[in-house]
């Protein structure tokens, strides 16, 4: 995925997840996915990319188990 796609799929306390897993402030992890030069962003977008994922396996895991 790229940052285009994972911004478009992150949600409400996605950027608050990641501002913790970096040990950064929200406002700061926030310019920090926005700054594709900043030190930290392959870091962020790693990060993102990890909850926007793990976030979505457990929805199509919940949903499978609903139906069966």
């Amino acid at each position: 995925m790229n940052l285009n796609e994972l911004m478009k799929k992150k949600r409400r306390g996605d950027i608050a997840l990641v501002a913790e897993m970096l040990g950064e402030s929200l406002n700061n992890t926030d310019k920090i996915l926005r700054r594709t030069k900043s030190k930290k962003h392959l870091k962020a977008v790693e990060a993102l990319q990890n909850v926007i994922s793990t976030r979505e396996a457990a929805i199509k895991d919940f949903n499978k188990e609903q139906e069966s």
